[in-house]
């Protein structure tokens, strides 16, 4: 992927059309883990932090969290113990 600098989502979408097109199954190795985006998103309804990126840190399905704004201005999520 390195090499022609395309990246793990448009793999898997280009694999995925290979597939509806043919009517048979590939897989690829290396491609089982889904890619995981790095960034929150603000929504309408707040801030949306996905599975896979709370995946990513050393938390469990059932953890609680608290979310504070330091005094300059940036946004900690923390675990609440």
């Amino acid at each position: 992927m390195d090499a022609f600098g395309v990246t793990k989502p448009m793999v898997k979408s280009s694999l995925a059309r290979l597939i509806q097109l043919e009517e048979q199954f590939y897989t690829i190795n290396g491609m089982e883990g889904r890619a995981v985006s790095g960034s929150p998103n603000i929504i309408k309804t707040g801030l949306h932090l996905s599975a896979a990126l709370l995946r990513t840190g050393r938390f469990s399905e059932k953890d609680v969290f608290r979310v504070w704004v330091t005094d300059e201005g940036k946004m900690v999520l923390g675990q609440k113990r």
